[in-house]
């Protein structure tokens, strides 16, 4: 259980943090049933073995709805959001806002790195950008103007935080 909670996290961590709901609820039984003198027989281990599996399966529901829910938040928010790969700056994942605001498709924007898109057409600032955020793991600009597809330009508040996933750092740049 530990393995498939880790790879699904992508990190041990997280696996291991992931498998306390599992976990607590066979030590509360097995702790009850040492409280109150009941002996291990067939019938109590197997009543083991159902509550195992019942919170095995509810840990995955509730991962699963909380990945969903979390998918739903960055799909509908209205400031855009773009996520990057912290080492290379390539862009991972875009959210329909931006798409919306700049004009470009999702595929015009995945895997190309930020100073190559060009709504960032500063090539030589972006990098420079870019170099700062890797090392502060913070930048911000209040009026930064981003080029939309069709060339009109669009004052922009440009705010993006490293952070830790699993065992690869991202971007998150949030753009409103």
């Amino acid at each position: 259980i530990w393995a498939l909670l880790a790879m699904l996290f992508t990190s041990i961590r997280a696996g291991f943090l992931a498998l306390l709901p599992t976990v607590i609820p066979v030590a509360v039984y097995f702790g009850t049933l040492g409280l109150l003198d009941i002996a291990l027989s067939p019938t109590t281990s197997l009543i083991a073995c159902i509550v195992l599996g019942v919170t095995v399966d509810e840990t995955f529901h509730f991962l699963a709805r909380f990945n969903a829910d979390a998918r739903r938040l960055f799909e509908a928010a209205q400031d855009g959001i773009l996520i990057l790969d912290a080492m290379t700056g390539a862009i991972t994942d875009v959210n329909p806002f931006l798409i919306k605001i700049l004009g470009y498709s999702r595929e015009e924007l995945l895997q190309k790195k930020l100073w190559e898109v060009g709504a960032f057409q500063d090539t030589k600032a972006s990098q420079e950008t870019f170099a700062t955020l890797q090392e502060d793991e913070y930048v911000r600009y209040d009026d930064l103007p981003l080029r939309a597809k069709d060339g009109h330009l669009i004052d922009v508040e440009f705010v993006s935080n490293v952070y830790q996933v699993g065992n690869d750092k991202v971007v998150q740049c949030n753009i409103r």
